[in-house]
């Protein structure tokens, strides 16, 4: 089966390559996702296996990406509310040429010039990465049509570390870069506090949290990030590179 609304695709920049932009718009659209509507009762099922498998999950509303596209130096983009269901379910799919998740990432840079990153918890659908703090779109994202990716980006950073990005001494180049479906929004995000300072901060907020989604964050440098590699998917290794070569 094929989906009823398939996803528009104009991206001039290479995969896997991080590129400037100046903003991201995403229009909210009404109706049902067209991945729901054309397989709902597989991701019902997958739902099913992936509750079982880990009760913790929760199956609450997202945005998913309908269309994306390249103009000069913006995304434009549509999209509709779905269930996280329907993430987990695409994610297991071999066809992902078309691009479904679109999610941003604030990242954190120290005085020390590290980039801070963290270590998803073993309850998580993505137990054991290591990435930025992030994660989908939701409707706490969406002001009067549109969501609102800057102000995603800085509430998943504040959620899982407890940084805060308004008191950044500065903010780097709003960069984009895709692959295999997906496309992180990001930015660094310089904050006034050393490697040992906000290590100190997210080690307390997670500490102190009931359940967190977090269980480990590290601060790495351009000659020691490597060594984490291995446990980042490729976006997030596009983007460790990009903040430290400047761009």
């Amino acid at each position: 089966m094929t989906d009823s609304n398939p996803s528009s695709i104009d991206f001039p920049s290479p995969p896997l390559q991080a590129f400037p932009i100046s903003a991201v718009d995403v229009i909210v659209e009404e109706g049902p996702h067209s991945l729901w509507e054309a397989h709902r009762a597989d991701i019902e099922a997958q739902w099913t296996l992936e509750k079982q498998a880990n009760h913790h999950l929760f199956d609450g509303p997202i945005l998913l990406q309908e269309t994306i596209t390249q103009r000069d130096d913006r995304l434009l983009t549509t999209a509709r509310m779905t269930r996280f269901s329907t993430l987990l379910w695409w994610r297991r799919q071999q066809d992902r040429a078309k691009i479904r998740l679109l999610f941003g990432a604030a990242i954190p840079v120290s005085t020390d010039g590290s980039a801070i990153l963290i270590r998803m918890a073993a309850h998580t659908a993505n137990a054991g990465r290591i990435c930025f703090a992030a994660g989908s779109l939701d409707p706490s994202d969406v002001v009067d049509g549109y969501c609102d990716v800057m102000g995603s980006m800085n509430r998943e950073l504040g959620e899982e570390t407890g940084l805060d990005v308004s008191k950044a001494r500065g903010l780097g180049q709003l960069s984009a870069a895709y692959s295999n479906g997906r496309c992180i929004v990001f930015r660094a995000v310089y904050l006034p506090w050393s490697d040992a300072e906000i290590l100190d901060r997210v080690t307390v907020h997670m500490n102190n949290e009931t359940l967190s989604e977090i269980d480990a964050v590290y601060a790495v440098k351009s000659d020691s990030w490597s060594s984490l590699a291995n446990s980042m998917d490729d976006l997030t290794r596009v983007a460790v590179q990009s903040v430290f070569s400047g761009r």
